[in-house]
Formats: C-alpha cells, sequence, structure tokens
C-alpha cells in the first residue's frame, strides 16, 4: 500500500513544505534542502498544523545541525604539517633555522597538548615556562612564530571546524626592554663613529 500526501491547508492558504496523509492525517514535512530530500512525520495530525509547524521546526534543527566533531590532534603533529609548509615557502637559510628552532622549542611545551589548549592563559604559562628553563635564550622568534602557527591552526579546518577557534593575543613581555637595549646599541655605534 502506497502512502498519498496531500497538501497541507490553513484554512484557505496552502501551507509550503507541509502535507497529510489521507488514510491517518497524519502530517508530514517534506521539502528539498541542498539538493537532499528531507521528509519526516512531524506525529501531529490535522488540523492541528501549528503544532506540527513547532515539531517540524525542532526536528530541522536537529537534522540541519552541522556535527560537532572533537577534533583531537595533537600540536606535536600539527607544528610538523606546519614547518613542512614553512619549507615549501622558500625561506633563506637563516631564517628557516630560526623557524626550525622556534618549531622545536614550541614543541617542546606544547607537543602534548591540543589546539584548543592554546588560550592567553596558557600563553602566560609558557613564557613564564620558557624564562625558568631557559634564562639565556631570547623568547622573541618563539613568540613571533607561535603567532604565525596560531594563525596556521586557525586557518587549517577539520570536520567543518577551525582547529583553533579564536588566536589568543600573544605578546612579547620583554618588548621594551630588547628594543631599548637594541636603540641603546645603536647610539653607541653612531657615537663611536663619530668620535
Amino acid at each position: 500500500m502506497s502512502q498519498t500526501l496531500l497538501p497541507a491547508y490553513d484554512g484557505p492558504s496552502r501551507v509550503p513544505d507541509f502535507f497529510y496523509d489521507r488514510q491517518t492525517e497524519v502530517i508530514y514535512f517534506l521539502k528539498s534542502i541542498n539538493n537532499k530530500k528531507i521528509k519526516f512525520s512531524t506525529k501531529v495530525k490535522l488540523p492541528d498544523l501549528a503544532k506540527a509547524k513547532r515539531v517540524a521546526n525542532g526536528l530541522l534543527k536537529k537534522k540541519l545541525a552541522p556535527n560537532k566533531a572533537v577534533v583531537r590532534t595533537l600540536i606535536k603533529d600539527e607544528i610538523e604539517h606546519w614547518f613542512q609548509t614553512k619549507q615549501s615557502e622558500g625561506l633563506k637559510y637563516d631564517t628557516l633555522n630560526n623557524v626550525r628552532r622556534a618549531k622545536n622549542e614550541i614543541a617542546e611545551y606544547w607537543g602534548s597538548m591540543f589546539p584548543s589548549d592554546i588560550t592567553r592563559d596558557s600563553i602566560a604559562k609558557w613564557v613564564n615556562w620558557f624564562k625558568q628553563t631557559k634564562p639565556d635564550r631570547q623568547i622573541e622568534n618563539n613568540i613571533k612564530y607561535m603567532r604565525v602557527f596560531c594563525r596556521y591552526l586557525a586557518e587549517k579546518v577539520q570536520h567543518g571546524y577551525p582547529l583553533l577557534p579564536a588566536v589568543p593575543k600573544i605578546k612579547n613581555p620583554d618588548y621594551r626592554e630588547v628594543r631599548a637595549a637594541r636603540k641603546k646599541k645603536k647610539e653607541k655605534i653612531l657615537s663611536h663613529d663619530d668620535s
């Protein structure tokens, strides 16, 4: 026995996308969305068309909601892909060495974490960790390449979602001191030439 669906009417006007079964009087929703036929029963009988619309809207939201697939890729894996991308950009040898060094030092702290773990708070913890474990090294390049890596994660999409939903603000806490030291060094060089 085949099912015969007839258009549903609310008074004299036809209600788009709603149909009813002639025998059972159950209201159905039927529509083509993105070239896909979506048909389901609202399990509501005529004449309660308002309730059928509410039920259909609720079911549609569930059917059309994107799958929130959890992205579980580690930073150590993603940073390798990012480094391969940097290698393919044809960077100069010295720049590529800076990127490699920064990649290794970033992976040392962040490697076992997920991209979603990168937040402003965790960036502050990373900066403190870096200063404690590597007091003789400047963090300037690492911060610069961490920013670039975070933008890479924000642009990379898996299952329709970026790996890093929001790029945190990353600032060098030693920026003013480094800048003042460079300016002072520049002044010394200029004053030495003048004399």
